[in-house]
């Protein structure tokens, strides 16, 4: 385990070691410290490459955090529709950055969309073809990647963050499979190609080059 101490203790990375999913055991965190206080002002984590495959609800106790990594684990083996831990109100209004890159994600949680203060999110290299509606609700978002998918079309519900600044959409099929000639396309698919017409997402992407 690798620690860096910084401004009394505010980050901790765990390099190379399997997570328990839950950060109140046997780790620095843990009940049974003789002081956890200082851990207390932990405001980023990183918990990339520990080969993780669920959080347990109360894993964050009440900690604060304002940057948390979990690229490079096996999220999404099992695929879960609800992540409680999302949840907690610590987490909701703190959590500024979230960081989901190189998992198995197939489908994002619906608790996502109580992450009230998150500005930016990366689930770049995933397995995801949509975006959960409750996504709706991140009106603070302003850096989305969400290269190397599966989407087929963009998703038009991006319509509705209004501060969003970066968006990467590279590296996703965007071809919709052989249809009938009369079906009508959905809701969602047909958002998408407005925005794909007007060029709304060209000019935002046109921002990482």
């Amino acid at each position: 385990m690798n620690v860096k101490r910084i401004s009394k203790k505010r980050y901790l990375k765990y390099i190379n070691r399997p997570f328990t999913g839950n950060l109140n055991t046997h780790n620095p965190l843990s009940k049974n410290f003789n002081n956890i206080t200082p851990w207390l002002n932990l405001t980023y984590v990183n918990l990339s490459s520990n080969k993780i495959k669920k959080i347990f609800p109360c894993a964050f106790g009440k900690l604060r955090l304002k940057h948390l990594d979990l690229s490079q684990n096996l999220l999404g083996t099992p695929n879960l529709i609800k992540w409680p831990w999302m949840e907690q109100c610590s987490i909701r209004n703190t959590l500024i950055s979230l960081n989901l890159s190189n998992n198995f994600l197939t489908r994002l949680p619906i608790s996502i969309g109580r992450l009230n203060n998150l500005v930016s999110l990366n689930i770049f290299r995933n397995l995801l073809k949509r975006l959960p509606q409750s996504i709706e609700n991140m009106h603070a978002l302003e850096t989305l990647d969400m290269s190397c998918n599966k989407f087929l079309y963009v998703p038009g519900i991006i319509i509705f963050f209004d501060k969003l600044r970066l968006l990467d959409i590279t590296m996703n099929p965007f071809q919709h499979p052989i249809i009938l000639k009369n079906k009508v396309p959905s809701l969602v698919e047909s958002s998408g190609n407005v925005i794909l017409r007007n060029r709304f997402v060209d000019s935002i992407v046109n921002l990482l080059y």
